[in-house]
């Protein structure tokens, strides 16, 4: 797998967490995007801050175990389609139990 920053966007301190728990390279932006399945990370302003590139079925089946594990959240499940480009976005779950 590999991964990038996107822009000047701020980090999250669970970001440590995800680059600890991914076997990920660390690359050039353009060189992710051309991966087979694509990831997005917001922070807590909903910027996607990093994205993660799986080349295959079970990279993508495995990071997004481990990031589900985190207690991230994919705002596409629902989903049928993907979101500019992205197979999943993850985020910090907001929505409170009310």
């Amino acid at each position: 797998m590999k991964t990038a920053l996107v822009g000047d966007y701020s980090v999250p301190e669970f970001d440590k967490t995800i680059m600890t728990n991914l076997l990920v390279s660390i690359v050039d932006l353009n060189i992710v995007r051309q991966e087979y399945k694509i990831i997005g990370v917001r922070n807590a302003d909903q910027e996607i801050y990093r994205v993660i590139g799986a080349t295959t079925d079970n990279q993508y089946n495995n990071a997004y175990e481990e990031l589900d594990d985190m207690g991230l959240v994919d705002d596409l499940q629902e989903s049928d389609r993907e979101k500019n480009g992205y197979d999943a976005i993850f985020s910090l779950n907001l929505e409170g139990d009310d």
